[in-house]
């Protein structure tokens, strides 16, 4: 496992790799790494519970389980899938699918944010589409 101190420079070269275009692509691995150091950063309100990587039919999926408040919930979704995003764009993996599975401290059902990762590197990553349209035509929700 990758030291923290390790996993947040990585996460640095990280950014300074995609606001210059020059990505370089890292191992699950280090991605995991990179992915729970996000979640573990003090400013971080959301506990990562676990991830997945799979393949189902043509679909290359990166699941990840996340604790949220209720009252955070907008936040936590557009934390995960920006966090989920950026790790995709430099996977050595091509994933197509992100699937974000939301528990709630107060033993709620989960809830299922699902988005085609090709439709939503247009909002995350490359600004093209305001939130509001990420939502409408990226982003599908659902309940148990």
């Amino acid at each position: 496992m990758i030291s923290g101190i390790a996993a947040k420079l990585i996460l640095i070269f990280l950014f300074i790799d995609i606001m210059v275009g020059d990505s370089q692509y890292f191992s699950n691995k280090t991605i995991v790494s990179i992915l729970e150091e996000r979640f573990t950063n003090q400013r971080t309100e959301y506990e990562l519970l676990g991830h997945n990587f799979y393949q189902h039919k043509s679909e290359m999926i990166f699941q990840v389980e996340v604790l949220v408040n209720l009252k955070n919930i907008n936040d936590a979704i557009l934390f995960s899938f920006e966090s989920i995003n950026t790790l995709t764009n430099v996977s050595e993996n091509d994933f197509t699918h992100a699937i974000l599975i939301l528990h709630f401290e107060n033993d709620l059902a989960p809830i299922i944010a699902k988005a085609d990762l090709s439709c939503s590197k247009k909002y995350l990553l490359k600004s093209k589409e305001n939130e509001y349209q990420w939502r409408k035509h990226c982003l599908s929700i659902q309940t148990q």
